[in-house]
């Protein structure tokens, strides 16, 4: 399931961001799709990623991105965004 706060950073509501493929929103989708390998290859969890995504007509940002193995096979993203200084609030999960 969504949350709100991940819905706002994809510049969506929690209605449209739910079950959308996250990966089409990132810039590198090779990097995300490396994470997932991780996970399909048993790891629960894979590597802090760091790339860019560009929300629903929005402008690139930068972005952190947790993969989990949550329930059973369902990945469980968590992101934070990454500010000017390199530092970012950490979201609740999307």
């Amino acid at each position: 399931d969504a949350s709100p706060e991940g819905a706002r950073l994809f510049n969506l509501t929690v209605r449209g961001l739910t079950g959308r493929n996250l990966s089409l929103f990132f810039i590198s989708r090779q990097v995300i799709a490396d994470g997932l390998q991780v996970l399909r290859r048993g790891h629960r969890e894979c590597p802090l990623l760091e790339t860019e995504y560009r929300p629903m007509e929005r402008r690139r940002r930068r972005l952190r991105v947790k993969m989990g193995i949550s329930d059973g096979e369902a990945v469980r993203w968590t992101f934070s965004e990454v500010l000017g200084d390199g530092s970012g609030p950490l979201l609740s999960p999307s």
